[in-house]
């Protein structure tokens, strides 16, 4: 299987327009990922299991931060469920080959 992909995990801290005595604790959580998918229109398949591939390696390896606590995986199989509904915001791009079918 010769397909992939890679990713930048990023962590943007709000900024504190508050008074100086307040603080803000939260954070944006992103993730960009480009990938190359299976392609030919009749491989719709594999290329939702190459997604799904791809999001349960990432979450693997994601950065304990990206994960909530209660979600460290440990012996648990990936999903790559727990990351995704971690991060605020996921741009996935790259070379998908999905295709229309006019």
């Amino acid at each position: 299987h010769n397909k992939g992909a890679i990713a930048a995990f990023l962590q943007m801290k709000a900024r504190n327009s508050l008074s100086a005595n307040e603080r803000r604790e939260r954070s944006l959580k992103m993730m960009f990922v480009t990938a190359h998918m299976a392609a030919h229109v009749k491989n719709v398949e594999a290329r939702n299991g190459d997604y799904w591939r791809i999001a349960s390696e990432l979450e693997a390896q994601a950065p304990p931060s990206f994960l909530p606590d209660n979600d460290v995986l440990g012996t648990e199989t990936s999903t790559g469920n727990h990351l995704i509904d971690a991060l605020d915001h996921v741009f996935f791009c790259g070379d998908l080959n999905y295709r229309l079918d006019l």
